[in-house]
């Protein structure tokens, strides 16, 4: 009789090939087996936004239905729990940030991206209105082939942010800390804010590019635009290769501007300060 509930259990967990399929619920392996398992299907409550804590891998896939499915390797005796609270689906370790796993999530959307701790978080194809990301801690994201009308990014700590392929309207990026951004895109217009001791690296095209660095940090652009604002007040450098109608650049503190590329109009209110050597100025 042990035997035949053992085997009942095993069966109504619904794991095949060590995938776990959850909703709003922790699973785990215990001696006995694995146990809190809920057999509800791969289906879980609607999301527009998604928060990650602790030591997480997390893929996203933009679908018309909303799912988890939640990978742990064999013989791993860790916990991962979800929970889908006021729209915002949330995935952490469960308190065994030494044993990580692996969460495939699909939604229709997505409007705002917590990923913090150690944790990462990967999507491809993100088509939706406006996104909201906000990288802390460790985290590691990634983001291919995005598409909205408005982009806004918050960094800190030694978080990563990789930006591929993004198409948006307006974007509006502020970073601090040991952060670093990696990013390719075309907008309207674009304003990118750098302290601390960071890292951005932008390739952009787009009309109006504001770019502001502070502290020690150091900023690498790779720009095509109408318009491009630069100002740099703290030790950090700015790095800018240009083809625009007109770059407006001011240096009031102990770090270095460089300039290169072509431009119609160069100005600045302390030119000495600003390295324009390699810039071409040229009229029609």
């Amino acid at each position: 009789m042990k035997h035949i509930i053992a085997l009942s259990v095993l069966l109504a967990t619904s794991v095949v090939n060590n995938h776990v399929y959850a909703s709003s619920f922790g699973v785990k392996n215990t001696e006995e087996g694995i146990a809190a398992v809920d057999n509800s299907a791969r289906s879980v409550e609607a999301f527009n936004a998604l928060k990650t804590v602790g030591n997480v891998k997390v893929n996203f896939t933009q679908s018309a239905t909303y799912s988890v499915d939640i990978v742990e390797a064999e013989g791993q005796n860790g916990a991962v729990k979800c929970d889908v609270v006021n729209g915002i689906l949330t995935i952490s370790d469960n308190g065994k940030p030494s044993e990580s796993a692996t969460v495939n999530v699909c939604g229709p959307t997505l409007m705002k991206l917590e990923i913090e701790d150690n944790s990462s978080f990967s999507t491809k194809k993100l088509c939706c209105n406006a996104l909201e990301i906000e990288c802390s801690d460790n985290a590691n994201t990634t983001i291919e082939g995005l598409g909205c009308h408005t982009l806004k990014v918050d960094m800190e700590g030694n978080s990563m942010l990789n930006l591929d392929s993004v198409r948006c309207d307006r974007a509006e990026m502020d970073k601090e800390g040991n952060s670093s951004l990696t990013a390719t895109m075309q907008a309207e217009t674009a304003d990118i804010e750098e302290a601390g001791n960071g890292m951005s690296t932008i390739k952009i095209l787009c009309n109006t590019l504001n770019a502001e660095n502070s502290g020690l940090a150091k900023m690498n652009i790779e720009c095509s635009v109408t318009d491009i604002n630069i100002e740099n007040t703290g030790n950090g450098n700015v790095n800018a290769s240009v083809s625009c109608n007109k770059v407006n650049a001011e240096n009031s503190g102990n770090g270095n501007v460089n300039l290169d590329g072509s431009t119609k109009k160069f100005k600045s209110s302390n030119k000495a300060k600003i390295n324009a050597k390699s810039l071409k100025i040229y009229n029609n």
